[in-house]
């Protein structure tokens, strides 16, 4: 999808959603998550050879593997986050937008635990005076 066609979409969208939202809020609401749907797929399509590519680059340092497991599981968390936060401050639930973006961040820290501990390993072998090593 292409920057153009994207736009094209969104403008699109926007003006529909808001003519529909004097007299069908709900077909506003469908419509915006519709396209949000849409729009979502067509990204990751995108982003998709350049995951692919990053793990096929780190799979070369056989280490490194776990780490790009979380960055990818991070940035997929954070996506989806941000779409149902989106989709709720659609619907008029700011609140319930808050809700799902702490649930995401809470997730983002689980996700990132790993990454936590290992530095703290490095930093203690650092402290200890041994080689630092993945």
């Amino acid at each position: 999808m292409t920057v153009l066609g994207l736009l094209g979409i969104v403008v699109t969208a926007a003006v529909l959603a808001v003519t529909l939202r004097h007299t069908q809020p709900a077909f506003a609401l469908v419509l915006s998550l519709a396209v949000g749907l849409l729009l979502f797929g067509g990204a990751l399509s995108a982003v998709w050879p350049v995951l692919e590519r990053t793990a096929e680059l780190l799979g070369r340092l056989s280490d490194a593997v776990p780490f790009a497991e979380i960055l990818t599981k991070a940035l997929g968390i954070s996506l989806l986050t941000q779409f149902a936060a989106d989709a709720c401050r659609d619907a008029g639930e700011a609140a319930l937008a808050s809700k799902a973006e702490l649930g995401g961040k809470v997730m983002l820290l689980v996700c990132g635990m790993p990454l936590f501990e290992y530095a703290v390993t490095m930093l203690e072998q650092v402290v200890r005076g041994e080689a630092v090593g993945m």
